[in-house]
C-alpha cells in the first residue's frame, strides 16, 4: 500500500509539477508587449479622436470619417470611442477604444465571429492578416491594450502601407530582464525544434521512470530462506497452488520458463425485455521465471466482451489491455432468464459474479516469495540486456 501511494505521488509529481512551474513562471514573467498604445495620439473627445490624422494616417480623408458603431454594431457596442474612415483608393481604417484590454480583446473575437471562417496569420506584433470575405481585399486587425484597429486595402502591399501611416501604437522601450525573468524570455525565443526536442527527451525520461517506479511499487521481496528453490521446484509448487472457491487455473506457458494463471470470472447469457445479452470477462497472469536473478516477472492481461441483440438491433463491445493493476474488486448482478451452456433457458432469474484480484495474486505471490524468489510486475518481458528499462 505504501509503495503504491509513493508511486502515484511521484508519477503525479513528474507530470504535473513541471507544468505548474512553467505556468507559474509564465504568469510571473509575462511576455513583454511588442507594441504599446500611444496615449497622446489616441486621446479622444465625446465626438471621436481629438486628432484623427495620426490615428488613421494621411490617406484617410477627414471628411470621410464617421461613427463606426452603426457599421459594426455587434463588434463595437461596448466601445467608448469608435470611428471608421475611408481612403480615396478604396481602403478603410477602423479605430476603437474600450474601457479595458479585455473588452478590446472580446471585440476582436466578435469581429472574427462576424466574419465567419477566415484564414488568418498572426505576425510578430500580434496582428492578424487575412482576406476580407466579401470583397477579397487584404485586411489586418488586432488589439493593443484597450485599442482595436483594422485596416482594409485592395492588396497586401497597400494595406501594409496604410497601417504604417498610423501612429496609434509604438514599440516600448526595451528593458532586458535578468535572472529568472531573463531565462524565461530566453526560453520563449528558442526555436520550436529545440523545444520539441527537450519535450521529447523529457517524455522518454518520464516513460523510463514510470516503468521503473511501477516495477518497484509492485515488487514483493523474497522471504528469508537458507537456499532459494530451483526454477523447476518453484514451477512444481506453482502448478500445485489451489485457489479456494474460484475457478482459477494455472498451467504451462509458451516457453519452459513461463506459467499462465487464468480466471474466467464472468460468463453469462440471459434474456430480458425481448432482448438477448451475453458477456464474458477474464483476467490472465503470465509468469516468467528468471532463475539467475531468482525473480518471477508477471504480466497482466484483461479481456472482456459483451453482446446484445433484439428488435432494435444488435451491438457488440470488446476490450482488451495489457496492464498493471494494484487493486481490483468487482461485483455485478444481471437480471433476466438465464441461458445455460446448452443454449436452453434455465429457471435462474439472475446471475452474479465477484472478482477480487487479491484472491488471484496472493496465493501465487505467497508461493513465489516462500521459495526465496522475489515478485515483480512488468509491462513487457525483455532479454537480460534490456532489463535496465524496468528491472
Amino acid at each position: 500500500m505504501r509503495r503504491a501511494f509513493i508511486f502515484f505521488v511521484a508519477f503525479f509529481g513528474v507530470i504535473v509539477v513541471p507544468q505548474l512551474v512553467a505556468h507559474g513562471l509564465n504568469y510571473l514573467y509575462p511576455p513583454q508587449p511588442a507594441l504599446v498604445e500611444n496615449e497622446e495620439t489616441l486621446r479622444a473627445t465625446p465626438t471621436g479622436f481629438a486628432d484623427p490624422a495620426p490615428v488613421f494616417g494621411t490617406s484617410v480623408r477627414r471628411e470621410l470619417l464617421q461613427d463606426a458603431k452603426p457599421v459594426y454594431p455587434q463588434v463595437l457596442q461596448s466601445a467608448e470611442t469608435a470611428q471608421y474612415g475611408l481612403t480615396g483608393s478604396g481602403g478603410s481604417v477602423l479605430a476603437a477604444r474600450f474601457a479595458n484590454a479585455d473588452a478590446a480583446m472580446r471585440a476582436r473575437y466578435a469581429l472574427f465571429t462576424m466574419l465567419g471562417k477566415v484564414q488568418a496569420e498572426e505576425d510578430d506584433k500580434g496582428f492578424f492578416h487575412f482576406t476580407w470575405p466579401q470583397s477579397g481585399q487584404a485586411a489586418i486587425a488586432g488589439n493593443v491594450g484597450r485599442t482595436l484597429m483594422m485596416w482594409v486595402a485592395p492588396d497586401r502591399d497597400s494595406v501594409e502601407r496604410l497601417r504604417s501611416e498610423s501612429r496609434a501604437f509604438r514599440e516600448p522601450a526595451s528593458v532586458a530582464r535578468t535572472g529568472i525573468g531573463g531565462f524565461v524570455d530566453q526560453v520563449r525565443s528558442w526555436a520550436p525544434s529545440r523545444v520539441f526536442a527537450i519535450i521529447g527527451v523529457y517524455a522518454l525520461l518520464v516513460s523510463w521512470l514510470f516503468l521503473k517506479l511501477v516495477t518497484w511499487a509492485t515488487q514483493v521481496p523474497a522471504q528469508p530462506v537458507a537456499q532459494p528453490a530451483s526454477a523447476a521446484l518453484l514451477k512444481e509448487r506453482l502448478l500445485a497452488v489451489r485457489f479456494l472457491e474460484s475457478p482459477i487455473t494455472i498451467g504451462p506457458g509458451r516457453s519452459e520458463d513461463q506459467l499462465v494463471v487464468d480466471w474466467k470470472y464472468a460468463d453469462a447469457k440471459w434474456v430480458d425485455h425481448a432482448r438477448a445479452h451475453g458477456m464474458r470477462k477474464s483476467h490472465r497472469l503470465i509468469l516468467e521465471l528468471d532463475a539467475a536473478a531468482h525473480t518471477v516477472r508477471c504480466r497482466e492481461f484483461h479481456t472482456e466482451h459483451g453482446w446484445g441483440a433484439g428488435m432494435d438491433g444488435a451491438a457488440i463491445h470488446w476490450k482488451a489491455a495489457w496492464e498493471i493493476v494494484f487493486f481490483h474488486y468487482e461485483h455485478q448482478r444481471v437480471y433476466g432468464l438465464q441461458i445455460g451452456p446448452d443454449g436452453k433457458l434455465t429457471p435462474a432469474l439472475s446471475y452474479s459474479y465477484t472478482f477480487n484480484l487479491r484472491e488471484m495474486k496472493n496465493p501465487v505471490i505467497a508461493a513465489v516469495t516462500a521459495a526465496g524468489w522475489q515478485w515483480r510486475q512488468v509491462f513487457f518481458f525483455s532479454p537480460s540486456w534490456l532489463r535496465w528499462l524496468h528491472g
